[in-house]
């Protein structure tokens, strides 16, 4: 293990991001409790996800990482060795059946509908599907995800659900405040949106240096301001 990896640094790979700014009649606003955050738009990539078990907080990291050959030969039809990215990614979402390179097994679906999925991020010179190393594991599928706008919380320390949800929550609470987010029509409990928890580090990083996100994907369907979001850089 390199020491630079125990204190934080890893030198993996990451998506790359721009980072958005609010149209100034939201920024003007001061709102008690709102917690830090930042709105980012992401570069299209690939992933490999594996469908997790409901409560389980690491599921699929070894079947992931058998894959790409992080254990020894990779489980892959090439035989290829593949690059550990950052980060990985626990995501639910609605089941679809997309575009693969393998046959999804029958997901394990919860309470609110969602099927759960680790996911490891694909070295980004994969620009096809074609181009990706098929997996041997069926449980394993291979899938696009198109660029996209998220809002973004950091948090330090080990993973834990309960604590996720936590962040999860008081950031969406912060986005309804700000009127990022819209409220629930008179036909929802809730505003329905996609969220994940990002974690850059491995277990071996000590707990202060690791880097944790929670993501809110920003869609046009719950996020009444996306089209005015401009580049901070802009």
């Amino acid at each position: 293990i390199e020491m630079g990896i125990v204190f934080g640094v890893t030198g993996s790979q990451e998506p790359s991001y721009q980072l958005l700014r609010l149209p100034a009649r939201l920024v003007a606003q001061n709102i008690q409790n709102a917690i830090p955050y930042e709105i980012r738009k992401y570069q299209s990539f690939f992933v490999a996800e594996v469908p997790m078990n409901e409560g389980e907080d690491n599921g699929g990291f070894g079947e992931l990482a058998r894959y790409i050959g992080v254990f020894g030969k990779p489980e892959n039809a090439e035989k290829t060795p593949i690059a550990m990215t950052a980060p990985v990614i626990t995501h639910s979402q609605t089941p679809t059946v997309p575009t693969s390179l393998s046959t999804r097994p029958t997901l394990q679906i919860n309470q609110h509908g969602k099927a759960q999925f680790m996911q490891f991020v694909l070295p980004f010179e994969f620009k096809t599907m074609e181009q990706i190393p098929q997996p041997t594991n069926n449980k394993i599928t291979v899938r696009f995800v198109p660029e996209k706008i998220i809002a973004v919380t950091k948090f330090s320390g080990w993973y834990n659900r309960e604590y996720c949800h936590q962040k999860f929550a008081k950031l969406k609470s912060s986005l309804l405040s700000l009127n990022i987010l819209r409220p629930p029509t008179e036909n929802e409990d809730d505003v329905p949106v996609e969220w994940s928890v990002a974690q850059y580090h491995p277990p071996f990083t000590l707990p202060f240096f690791r880097r944790n996100e929670v993501w809110i994907e920003l869609q046009k369907n719950v996020c009444p301001v996306l089209d005015e979001l401009t580049p901070e850089d802009g």
